[in-house]
């Protein structure tokens, strides 16, 4: 075999070894990106909207920890503020900074602060 065959026939093993590479790795790459779309798509079918919104709420806290506000009721998420506000204002007219939340039908508020108003 004169050098310029097998010069020829070594070349044609690299790009059969480089070709076999490429595959490889691509294969991996498909796989990937398969995988994180899976992942995507399943996270997004278990993630709940957020219908979180921030409000300020007048009203009047009881017992039952909740706040009264013009027939509206917000059941007070249990937190140290909002447990503060029950226990403390207990039948006082308070304002009331929180997230509200609705779950099963019923308003649930985050307290991110809160005031006592005077009648």
């Amino acid at each position: 075999m004169s050098q310029s065959e097998l010069s020829s026939y070594q070349n044609k093993d690299w790009d059969h070894i480089e070709m076999s590479r490429y595959r490889s790795c691509f294969k991996a790459a498909v796989w990937v990106k398969l995988f994180a779309g899976i992942l995507l798509v399943v996270l997004l079918l278990f993630a709940e909207p957020s219908t979180a919104r921030e409000i300020t709420v007048i009203g009047v806290v009881n017992e039952m920890y909740q706040i009264v506000s013009e027939g509206e009721i917000f059941e007070v998420e249990k937190t140290n503020i909002g447990d503060e506000l029950v226990i403390n204002h207990l039948g006082e007219k308070v304002k009331v900074t929180g997230t509200v939340k609705e779950e099963d039908g019923m308003k649930l508020i985050l307290i991110k602060g809160f005031k006592a108003l005077e009648e």
